[in-house]
């Protein structure tokens, strides 16, 4: 929020979308005037009632999507039924509920929305936005946002403010890594088992969404430079080379990739190159 807020951006447009939040960040909010926030359970709101009570409320409803490589729905989210309590809380502490939010599953979390729109109503409410977080793939934009664009019109026939959070769909791309060969182990005589490569970066590193989300890297190799300036390639063998991938620490769960191909041989010393690293950096920042 600091690095946002001295960015120049002003602090209504900010939403604190983390629906448990320490004492210290509310605080800090507060006299941000970043007012913004999301909630989805009963402590939260005494938390917020306390330390935040000028905040404008988002109820952050459960939306899981059982195709997802990392379920939220198991961390965050009201299910649908424990709504109404949660707003009837929210109203008896004298706290502003300005809107609704989920984490992907669209469709399905967008028609809970509007039922949740409608609990909020019912009791004096009248949330005007809904956040449908983020979740987005550059392959797949176009039909995803066509499809939610229609949900959404036929859910809120009389119109809602929407906001998205599109990170990784704008960071992904901005990143590329390059990673040094540091080590190499020649199978001898285990027949099937490929050759390893150890890299100066691991999963404990930049490459934490290799275990997290099972992220499938493609490096390419950048030829050490002595032998691009000495156009050395003849002690390389040629043709398909197949590798696993290490970091360099001792930990065995520490794998880049467990079959990466190359067209020629890779040395000591060369450069492997990862490009779409935002991801990455994305999940470390978070």
């Amino acid at each position: 929020m600091r690095a946002v807020v001295n960015l120049g951006v002003d602090p209504d447009r900010i939403l604190f979308a983390n629906p448990c939040k320490a004492a210290a960040s509310l605080v800090f909010a507060q006299r941000a005037r970043i007012f913004k926030t999301t909630f989805d359970n009963i402590d939260e709101l005494d938390t917020i009632k306390t330390h935040m009570p000028s905040a404008q409320l988002f109820l952050r409803i459960y939306a899981n999507d059982n195709s997802a490589l990392i379920g939220l729905g198991e961390k965050f989210g009201a299910h649908l039924d424990t709504t109404p309590i949660l707003l009837a809380r929210a109203r008896d502490l004298g706290l502003d509920l300005v809107g609704v939010s989920f984490h992907v599953a669209f469709c399905r979390a967008i028609r809970h929305a509007r039922i949740a729109f409608s609990y909020a109503r019912e009791i004096g409410f009248r949330p005007t936005i809904l956040d449908i977080g983020g979740g987005f793939q550059d392959d797949s934009f176009e039909g995803m946002a066509a499809l939610i664009r229609e949900t959404i019109r036929s859910e809120f026939p009389a119109g809602v403010v929407m906001i998205a959070e599109p990170g990784r769909f704008y960071a992904r791309a901005a990143y590329t890594l390059v990673c040094r060969v540091i080590a190499r182990r020649r199978q001898i005589g285990a027949a099937g088992d490929l050759d390893m490569l150890y890299q100066n970066d691991g999963v404990y590193g930049n490459f934490m969404n290799v275990i997290m989300e099972k992220e499938v890297v493609h490096p390419q190799v950048i030829r050490r430079m002595e032998d691009v300036e000495m156009k050395e390639t003849s002690e390389r063998k040629t043709g398909q080379c197949r590798y696993s991938i290490w970091g360099p620490t001792c930990d065995s769960v520490d794998c880049v990739a467990r079959d990466a191909i190359f067209s020629s041989e890779v040395c000591i010393g060369d450069w492997l190159k990862y490009a779409d690293m935002g991801g990455m950096f994305d999940i470390l920042i978070r």
